[in-house]
C-alpha cells in the first residue's frame, strides 16, 4: 500500500484553488438563489443550472470550441 506525501498547509495555495474555482463554486448559488428570489421554480432549477453551466464552459473556460460540440449524443 503506498502513501500520498504529506504536504503542510498553505493558506495562499488553498486561496488560489479556491479563486481558480469560483465559477464551479457559484453555481450552487446561482440555482438556489433563482429558486429562493422566486425567479424559477424548482423544476425550472434544473434547466438553469445547465444553461449557466454551458455558458461557463463556451465563454469562460472555453472548453467547447463551438456550439455544435455540446450534444454529442448518439444520433
Amino acid at each position: 500500500m503506498s502513501h500520498a506525501e504529506r504536504r503542510p498547509f498553505r493558506l495562499n495555495e488553498a486561496v488560489a484553488a479556491l479563486w481558480e474555482a469560483k465559477w464551479e463554486l457559484f453555481l450552487p448559488v446561482f440555482v438556489v438563489g433563482a429558486f429562493i428570489g422566486g425567479v424559477a421554480t424548482l423544476v425550472e432549477s434544473a434547466p438553469l443550472a445547465a444553461l449557466y453551466t454551458l455558458v461557463v464552459q463556451r465563454y469562460i473556460h472555453r472548453d467547447l470550441p463551438s456550439w455544435k460540440d455540446g450534444p454529442r449524443g448518439s444520433v
